[in-house]
């Protein structure tokens, strides 16, 4: 049973991040800036979920309007303080 519990959970965990974030970088049109969202603030973090929110808002929108919601869409406002 190699490693204690605390160890085997920290790893799986950066396996899972390292993977999602090898998935961000390969998808078309992803955004680079949400890879590493571990480091952030808070502030910057509310940033991206504000950015989220509206684009689920939209999305659910045009479906309602019998529209597609998929693609890739710029968006704006994902300035950080470190860019």
């Amino acid at each position: 049973m190699g490693g204690d519990r605390t160890t085997i959970c920290y790893s799986e965990t950066w396996q899972f991040k390292l993977k999602l974030d090898e998935l961000i970088r390969s998808a078309s049109g992803a955004h680079n800036a949400l890879l590493n969202l571990e480091e952030l603030t808070r502030n910057e973090l509310n940033g991206f979920l504000k950015i989220d929110r509206r684009l689920a808002d939209e999305g659910r929108k045009r479906v309602g309007e019998g529209s597609r919601d998929t693609g890739t869409p710029e968006v704006s406002g994902t300035k950080t303080s470190r860019t």
